[in-house]
């Protein structure tokens, strides 16, 4: 069985910890700190982002990918611009465990294509979401934006 450890809150907040009280391979963790979601990001072996509406962008994506972890994400809004399917992790149909559970096996039963994952989403973090990437970008669109005034 897999460990599977949920960080933050939300409005299924009691039937997660319910979950995790009947289940010691679930670990609600609730509310922690930046550090401490970094450090555990870095040692998981994949991060899943079940979201069923649609994201506009995926900061905790970003975060993972920063520590060279895979994202197992819904195939939804922009996820699916964010996670590319096979090479920084994986998609799977929103609002279908099924569909969640395979591809988690997908995924823990190819140790390669773990390794090439993670390697993978640190580059896809270092190519496009640095700050030093970021800040000219920024600059450019404020600067378009005060010659327009």
């Amino acid at each position: 069985s897999i460990p599977l450890k949920i960080i933050g809150e939300g409005p299924s907040r009691d039937r997660v910890i319910a979950a995790a009280e009947k289940n010691s391979n679930i670990q609600w963790l609730g509310q922690i700190s930046q550090d401490d979601i970094l450090s555990i990001l870095g040692n998981a072996s994949f991060l899943i982002m079940p979201s069923i509406c649609y994201e506009t962008f995926g900061r905790t994506i970003i975060e993972a990918f920063a520590k060279g972890t895979p994202v197992i994400s819904s195939r939804i809004g922009a996820l699916t611009e964010l996670v590319d399917d096979s090479r920084t992790g994986l998609h799977f149909e929103p609002g279908n465990p099924d569909d969640l559970v395979q591809k988690i096996h997908q995924f823990v039963n190819d140790t390669s294509k773990q390794a090439q994952m993670r390697l993978t989403a640190r580059k896809e973090y270092l190519k496009n979401f640095t700050a030093q990437k970021n800040y000219p970008v920024l600059m450019s669109i404020y600067d378009k934006a005060i010659s327009h005034n």
